[in-house]
Formats: structure tokens, C-alpha cells, sequence
């Protein structure tokens, strides 16, 4: 445009002063040829002029051996929608984004180089990802450095093993409709991670639709390392193997309202939440086969719908605190909730085991009450366990009792199995209220195999159907 032979910036800058405001498109290459920059950036600012809307077309590259330098740098209050190919060489970004305004990806290719940035986001503007695909090799698809949000409803975010997206702020990272954001990193970071390390504790990642994957053997597809919040109403969410699908490594909070969240099949979790973190289940699926736990918390579960599921493992592992209101957790052959510490209370929704076990109490677990309308429930047929089934402690004699003060437990087996096996000989075990129901002559609702106390109150207050047995069991008014 204009003399021959010049800059790439003399000849943006001489397109923006012949549009004179309006919303040129610009094409970069020929032909379907590259247009490789060299060691130079592209500019896109407000100095010396006012951009109208931008549109980016064909293809463009550089390579300036310089991690701090893009190809493409957006500033001041510009907004660009980009259907181009753009591609960072050598270490460094392929676009910076430093504008107020947005940058919109509707197709074409952002692409970095190992350790480079595809897209670094340094704003209070938007990012849109509509179409197209942004990835990186080892290092970042999507950089978010700023207060302003990214939100990907389309296309493709990928790595091939570092971060599709990682946010280091407090910007709001939404993805839904057609988007799928893939990794195969095997840090125990994640396909998107957040690690804003201060204490803000508003949303900072919410997925309503898409996909959120991790292909690696051991990596994390969401990993929540900050205080803020995870909101999970739709899409698909999963990791592979030995990956975790969604781990809440900090304080923050994550609601899983929709969905399907799965885990991978060996020694893993579909959902890990450590101890300081909140994880709410309200709706959706939550689900993991083989030999992995699907939900393991050590610090504050609440279930209140939704179905968490386990074929052979355990669906709920708890080590901090669990209620269930409502929703329906589940076994196979495996184990429904499994205590191993802090406290469990389930006063409604179902905990059931097809031949599994529906509850176990292990170890130095704390106290555990069923009640309200709560039905726990299995067809186990073991003699030596039961729908609910409480082992021997080997760790402490200071275990919290059993407590049912109403509600159903259940076991449908006609023949062998128990409704409660108690081989614990320091747990007590009290029941006030509710049902304890053993289909069938074999076996019984109450087995005290152990000895430790238990105390059933008289009927009308608590229905009995079945046998018991053991020593140490109290019938009071």
C-alpha cells in the first residue's frame, strides 16, 4: 500500500490512516502464501490514529528470538477478530492482547512454539474464542494475566503437553457451547489451571458446555490451585488413566451442577477436593469405572443431587466432612461411601450398592448418622459384611458412633447378607428411629459380630425386620 518495500508496521500504521475509522480487513500473504514478519511485530494501536474494527486474514509469522516479543500486539482500546493464521516461530507470543476492547478468534490457527504463548491476555478487554484452533507445544494455548475475561464457546484449545488454559488472575474463564480444550500434560497442574494466588474468591472458571479433557496417563484436566470459585453446570469433563477430571488443590470452592464429570480407570479420582476446599455436587453425573475412586474429599462435601457412581472402586471417599441431602450415590460391586475420617451424615437422597457395600466405616473415622428420609441401600450377599458394614479399627479406640435416627437401611438379598455388620468391638452403634430392613431368612439386620454396643429402641419407634445377633445389643424404651 502506498511506496513499496516498506515496514510491516509503516504499512499497518498507513492502513489505519486510510480507513480513517471505518473496520478494514486486512490480508495477510497472498495466494495462500506466508507473510513472515522476521524479527518485527505487528502493531494494532491507537498512536497516531483511531482503529475502527479490525479483521485479521491469511497468514502471517515471526520469529524474534525474544520471550517478552509477539507477532501480533494489540493495544489501547482496539478490537480485532482474527480468521487468520498466526504463528510465533521462536520463543516468545504469538498474540498479545493489551487492549480494553476484544479480540475475537473466529477461525484459522494461533499457534505457539515450545514454551511460548499462543494467546497472552494482559487486559481488562475480552477474548473470544468462537472457532478456530489456538495451541501450544509445551507451554500455553491461552495466558490470562489480567482482570478481563476469556470466554470460549467454539473451536479448539489445545496443548500437546502444557496448559490450554492457564489463569493467573482474576479474569473469568467461561467455556461452552462447541469448545474443546485439550492436554496431555502430566504436571499435577492441569489442561486449564488456575493459580491466582490471592484471596479473591468470586468465579474465575465456569463451564456450562464443551469439552474439558486431559489425554495424559497421570494429568489433571481442571485444577483449582486459588480461592476462587469452579462452576460446572454442562459439558463433559474427563481425564485418562491415572489423571484426576476436576481437582480442587486449594481453598476454593467448585460446584458441579450438570454435566458429566469421569475419571480415568486406575489408582486416580474423577474429583479430588483437599482439605480447605468446598465441593457441592447439585446435579449432574459424576461417574468413574475400574479401579479409581470417583470422588475423594478431605475437606467439606455437600451432595444434594445429582448421581455420583463407582462400578468396582468407591464412589465418596471421606476424609473431612460429608452431608448428603439429596441426589443418589452408588456402587457396583464396590463401595458406595466410604468413611475413613471426619464425619458423615446422610438425612435424604439414596447411598446404594448393587453387591456391593453401601457405607463402610473404617479405621478412625468420626461419627456417622443416617436420618430424615435418608435410604441406604444394597443386595450384598456376603455373610462377613453388610449394606452397611463397619470394620475393625486398628488405629485408635476413638471412633465416632453410628447414629440412625431414622430413615431406611436395607438389604434386598433373599438369602446371605446383612442389613448392619458391626466387627468393630469400640464402636457403638445406636438406632432411635427408622427402618432397618434384611430381605429373607438368612443372615440379619443387625449382626454385632464385633461386641462393640449397640442400643435399638423398642418398636414403634424403630422398625426391625430380620434377625440379629452378637453380643452387647440393648433393646430400651
Amino acid at each position: 500500500m502506498g511506496t513499496a518495500n516498506q515496514t510491516i508496521q509503516n504499512t499497518i500504521n498507513a492502513v489505519r490512516t486510510d480507513a480513517a475509522g471505518k473496520n478494514p480487513v486486512i490480508q495477510f500473504g497472498n495466494n495462500g502464501n506466508e507473510l513472515n514478519i522476521g524479527t518485527a511485530t505487528a502493531s494494532f494501536n491507537n498512536s497516531g490514529g483511531t482503529w475502527g474494527a479490525v479483521t485479521l486474514k491469511g497468514k502471517i509469522s515471526s520469529a524474534v528470538n525474544n520471550n517478552d516479543s509477539s507477532t501480533i500486539n494489540i493495544g489501547d482500546s482496539v478490537s480485532v477478530t482474527s480468521m487468520a493464521d498466526i504463528k510465533r516461530d521462536t520463543a516468545g507470543i504469538a498474540v498479545s492482547f493489551n487492549s480494553t476492547g476484544t479480540l475475537s478468534i473466529t477461525g484459522g490457527t494461533v499457534s505457539a512454539p515450545p514454551n511460548g504463548i499462543a494467546i497472552s491476555h494482559n487486559s481488562s478487554g475480552t477474548v473470544s474464542i468462537a472457532g478456530g484452533t489456538v495451541s501450544a507445544a509445551s507451554g500455553y494455548a491461552v495466558y490470562n494475566n489480567h482482570s478481563g475475561a476469556v470466554n470460549i464457546s467454539g473451536g479448539t484449545v489445545s496443548a500437546t503437553t502444557g496448559y490450554a488454559v492457564y489463569n493467573a488472575s482474576i479474569g473469568k474463564i467461561t467455556v461452552s457451547g462447541t469448545a474443546k480444550l485439550s492436554s496431555a500434560s502430566t504436571e499435577d497442574k492441569g489442561t486449564i489451571y488456575l493459580g491466582y494466588n490471592g484471596v479473591v474468591t468470586a468465579t474465575l472458571l465456569e463451564i456450562t458446555g464443551g469439552t474439558v479433557e486431559n489425554t495424559s496417563a497421570f494429568g489433571n484436566a481442571v485444577c483449582n490451585d486459588s480461592a476462587g470459585a469452579v462452576s460446572i453446570s454442562g459439558g463433559t469433563v474427563s481425564s485418562n488413566n491415572k489423571g484426576t477430571a476436576v481437582y480442587n488443590k486449594s481453598t476454593g470452592a467448585i460446584t458441579i451442577s450438570g454435566g458429566l464429570i469421569s475419571g480415568g480407570s486406575t489408582n486416580c479420582y474423577a474429583v479430588l477436593n483437599e482439605r480447605g476446599g468446598t465441593l457441592s455436587i447439585t446435579g449432574g453425573t459424576v461417574w468413574a469405572g475400574g479401579d479409581i475412586i470417583t470422588v475423594c474429599n478431605a475437606g467439606m462435601l455437600s451432595i444434594t443431587g445429582g448421581t455420583v457412581s463407582a462400578t468396582k472402586s468407591v464412589a465418596v471417599e471421606n476424609l473431612g466432612t460429608l452431608i448428603i441431602t439429596g441426589g443418589t450415590v452408588s456402587a457396583t460391586s464396590g463401595i458406595a461411601v466410604s468413611h475413613w475420617g471426619g464425619t458423615v451424615s446422610i438425612s435424604d437422597g439414596m447411598v446404594s450398592a448393587t453387591t456391593g457395600i453401601a457405607l463402610s466405616i473404617s479405621y478412625s473415622g468420626g461419627g456417622t448418622t443416617v436420618s430424615g428420609t435418608a435410604k441406604v441401600t444394597s443386595a450384598n450377599t456376603e455373610t462377613g459384611k453388610g449394606t452397611i458394614y463397619i470394620a475393625t479399627s486398628n488405629w485408635d479406640n476413638s471412633n465416632g458412633p453410628l447414629i440412625i435416627t431414622g430413615g431406611r437401611v436395607e438389604n434386598t438379598s433373599t438369602t446371605t447378607g446383612n442389613a448392619i455388620r458391626n466387627d468393630n468391638s469400640t464402636r457403638a452403634v445406636s438406632i432411635t428411629g427408622g427402618t432397618v430392613y434384611k430381605a429373607g431368612d438368612s443372615d440379619y439386620a443387625v449382626n454385632n459380630a464385633g461386641g462393640g454396643a449397640v442400643t435399638i429402641k423398642n418398636p414403634p419407634a424403630v422398625s426391625i425386620t430380620g434377625n440379629h445377633t452378637g453380643s452387647n445389643i440393648n433393646f430400651v424404651p
